[in-house]
């Protein structure tokens, strides 16, 4: 052993290697390749060239080395030098890209190199690939059929801006894109409005499906119209209380269907008790999937961040105040209602209702043990950590470590992934489950459902003039 490290020094000194590149760390992940490359193989050498352009050898060895089959990461390593792949590329978090959309589209596809190559010209990976893995069939042949047809590295990534509107609506507004239509970013920025978005959603599928390019102008019109029709259900209120459909569209995992009924039951106990003029309060992160099933159903409903990290916060309780209506109803999932209590301390207008109640705020949802809520609702993955304040403009301080010990830990894609499939399951439309599926509700608009800084001022204001005169 000690013999074949004198050689690699021996090796790296005739090969002009500075002596800082004599260093245990870099050594040893030369010796790593060593066992899979021959020494004086055309991809070692290509190694050591990328390397005085920023290649980081020791990212590169450890990528290789926890794989279960190192042999297959090496492979993938050689094919990215097919594809003409910087040195800047050949990093961990975009191998695990490449390898991850090799495994849906096959190493060996024409269509993968073609898209290697156009990562120089837009594309980018990591939004290939979420794209793919939410619908790993139908996408994966839309991609090898769009890849045929020779479309840019522009086209992709403009169809996956789009991917909220369905299929044929998305292509057609991506074939008609030009100097006179609106550009693909602009209309997602407007299609995720929590305000007006359903709305835009709707008109846009209806003008588009009449055989009409969507021209700046008439995004536009289609805009005012929506912001106009957003306004008008405000303006509303519910003479006859709408019902929840008591059965679940059915995923593939019993867990997200069980958690479906459950919320469904739950949001169908609020339509029911709450009457539609009164203002809606979901408390934290377990009550995030009656936003939207809510909101779908027309009640004014807000969204708050407050966890027992904050019982005591004085942030909390400012912006609460500023933001949060009197005579609200405010919900949470329960057991005790400490939270309502600390609630209660700056807003004693609060009527406070628990999911599940140890008998000190009514309870909404009965004959289920609290065992039962808390293993379907309380541990289904949450995307953002517990909060802990909010800041001086707002927002809600989130950090991705305060978790519970016995919260679901996977990763932010497939906590996204069971997001959707759970909205999905609550049999709501297309939009709803698109929008909602990454809702944090760390900033204003997000909780409160609006489309500007103007309509948050606005609503402060209004907040504001309620608390004084009420």
């Amino acid at each position: 052993t000690d013999s074949s490290r004198m050689q690699l020094v021996k090796r790296e000194i005739n090969r002009g290697a500075s002596w800082q590149q004599l260093n245990e760390q870099r050594l040893n992940s030369l010796k790593f390749f060593e066992e899979y490359f021959e020494p004086n193989s055309r991809t070692l050498q290509r190694l050591f060239e990328m390397e005085n352009h920023g290649l980081q050898l020791a990212e590169l060895a450890h990528f290789i080395a926890c794989a279960y089959k190192p042999a297959s990461r090496v492979a993938l390593v050689e094919r990215q030098f097919d594809c003409g792949v910087t040195a800047q590329m050949l990093n961990y978090q975009r191998l695990i890209l490449a390898e991850t959309l090799e495994n849906y589209l096959g190493p060996d596809s024409p269509t993968m190199k073609r898209l290697f190559e156009m990562e120089n010209q837009g594309l980018y990976l990591s939004h290939l690939v979420r794209y793919v893995s939410e619908q790993p069939e139908s996408r994966k042949a839309w991609v090898e059929t769009t890849i045929n047809k020779g479309a840019t590295a522009k086209q992709i990534m403009d169809r996956i801006k789009l991917e909220v509107l369905p299929d044929d609506v998305a292509d057609q507004i991506v074939e008609a894109l030009g100097l006179e239509c609106i550009t693909a970013t602009r209309l997602r920025e407007h299609l995720q409005d929590l305000n007006t978005g359903p709305y835009l959603y709707d008109l846009v599928v209806q003008h588009v499906r009449t055989g009409k390019p969507l021209s700046a102008a008439d995004a536009q019109r289609l805009l005012i119209r929506a912001q106009e029709l957003a306004r008008d259900s405000q303006g509303r209120q519910n003479d006859v209380k709408p019902t929840v459909q008591t059965t679940v569209r059915r995923s593939g995992d019993a867990n997200i269907n069980d958690t479906a009924q459950m919320v469904k039951q739950v949001a169908t106990r609020i339509l029911e008790q709450v009457p539609s003029f009164r203002t809606v309060v979901l408390l934290g992160r377990d009550t995030w999937p009656l936003v939207p099933i809510l909101r779908f159903h027309g009640r004014r409903v807000q969204y708050f961040h407050w966890s027992r990290l904050q019982l005591s916060d004085v942030p909390t309780q400012q912006q609460w105040l500023k933001e949060v209506p009197p005579d609200s109803v405010v919900i949470d999932t329960g057991y005790f209602g400490s939270i309502l209590d600390a609630i209660r301390k700056v807003d004693r207008s609060i009527d406070g209702f628990l999911i599940s109640s140890s008998g000190k705020y009514p309870q909404l949802y009965g004959g289920v043990s609290h065992a039962d809520i808390v293993a379907q609702i309380e541990r289904f993955p949450k995307l953002p950590g517990r909060c802990s304040s909010y800041s001086s403009i707002g927002t809600a301080i989130c950090r991705k470590g305060n978790r519970d010990s016995d919260e679901s830990s996977v990763s932010q894609w497939e906590a996204i992934r069971k997001s959707q499939e759970l909205l999905a399951a609550l049999d709501l439309p297309p939009w709803y489950v698109w929008r909602y599926r990454t809702f944090l509700g760390g900033s204003p608009l997000e909780r409160l459902g609006l489309s500007s800084s103007q309509d948050i001022s606005q609503h402060y204001e209004w907040v504001k003039r309620l608390r004084r005169f009420g």
